[in-house]
């Protein structure tokens, strides 16, 4: 076997693919022997010469791929913004945040579009980037998750806090506990899920004026209440309306 035929070499790679890391280094030079190979295997892509690995012809199709097909791109193309915003509009699903270069991590606006596509990428943003208020904000709306890579500046801020909630009022169990022992942001939480209640602190599901608010919002939130005052809206329901007459109906009226 010649691994610097052309003929041979191509006949080897469509029969097992894996043949191409025998190639020489001229074929794996070549356009039509790397393409061949690496749509047979695209896990091949590290095996062809830096000069392929610098084409943006030669990598764009493959990123039509769920895979790492740029993690062996090369640098310049790792960091090229016009490159990506490209092969985004064009809608390629293999740009990862993970194997883009530092300074892309840290463009807001390629940041932005990731994180719109898939809120968790925002842990693989720059650490100025997962400070933006802005930024993470996307990356909660898609999904409560991303608040987990949000900086602990954040975490800690109350009108950040109520934005997220309003957001993705889901992320109310990923807030920190001592911020949950702050009344707006525990109101704020059971006005938009009432069943919330069941993250907040004790004396908070205690609290009567709390509790009926997430009660307005989920009539069976009762259950998450304090023992007490669980009791009390379970009897309200049970005892002191009508089972015909709609749970929230009655409860305004205490």
């Amino acid at each position: 076997m010649d691994w610097d035929n052309k003929e041979e070499v191509l006949v080897a790679i469509k029969q097992k693919p894996i043949s191409f890391i025998y190639a020489s280094d001229r074929l794996k030079d070549d356009y039509e022997v790397a393409v061949v190979a690496v749509r047979n295997d695209r896990d091949l892509l590290k095996y062809v010469s830096d000069r392929l690995k610098d084409d943006d012809n030669f990598i764009r199709p493959f990123l039509q791929f769920k895979d790492t097909a740029l993690a062996h791109a090369s640098a310049r193309i790792r960091n090229s913004k016009e490159f990506m915003l490209h092969a985004l509009k064009d809608r390629y699903t293999c740009i990862d945040l993970k194997n883009l270069s530092d300074t892309l991590k840290d463009d807001q606006e390629l940041v932005s579009l990731l994180v719109f596509r898939d809120g968790r990428d925002l842990q693989y943003a720059s650490k100025r980037l997962r400070a933006d208020a802005t930024t993470t904000l996307i990356a909660i709306k898609q999904t409560e998750e991303a608040f987990r890579y949000v900086s602990n500046t954040l975490k800690f801020d109350e009108s950040y806090l109520l934005k997220a909630l309003d957001t993705n009022p889901d992320v109310v169990s990923l807030i920190p506990k001592y911020m949950l022992k702050n009344r707006n942001i525990a109101l704020r939480a059971v006005l938009l899920e009432g069943r919330a209640l069941m993250w907040l602190c004790e004396d908070f599901r205690d609290d009567l004026g709390i509790v009926l608010a997430a009660c307005k919002k989920d009539k069976w939130a009762y259950g998450m209440a304090s023992k007490r005052l669980g009791k009390f809206v379970f009897q309200y329901l049970y005892y002191n309306n009508s089972c015909h007459t709609p749970f929230i109906e009655g409860i305004k009226k205490i």
